[in-house]
């Protein structure tokens, strides 16, 4: 019986909603008073799957990251399957003032 039956495991990650959540994480960040003034932004490349989070220091980044998390979780995309931590960059003049960070995650 066990050769007769099979099954095959897909997962996939409906990047509709995790455009919706980047967005209302985008609106958060606007909204929130510990993130006025600063240079704070998400992008999300759809071509590659690939979402870019720049801020102004590490502990905002962190604020961010945890921020789409949870805007991920309310809207039921796993954290597993959506993103996967690829590098972590700063431009070169940012490495010399240290006042900028920059995280990207890629989809598996």
């Amino acid at each position: 019986m066990a050769q007769q039956n099979s099954f095959d495991i897909v997962s996939k990650v409906d990047l509709q909603e995790v455009d919706n959540a980047l967005n209302q994480a985008n609106k958060e960040i606007i909204q929130r008073y510990d993130f006025k003034g600063t240079k704070t932004h998400i992008d999300f490349n759809k071509k590659e799957n690939e979402i870019t989070i720049v801020s102004d220091n590490d502990y905002k980044l962190k604020a961010v990251i945890e921020i789409i998390q949870n805007k991920m979780v309310k809207r039921g995309i796993s954290l597993k399957l959506s993103l996967v931590r690829t590098n972590r960059t700063r431009s070169r003049r940012d490495c010399k003032n240290k006042n900028r960070a920059s995280e990207r995650y890629r989809q598996r």
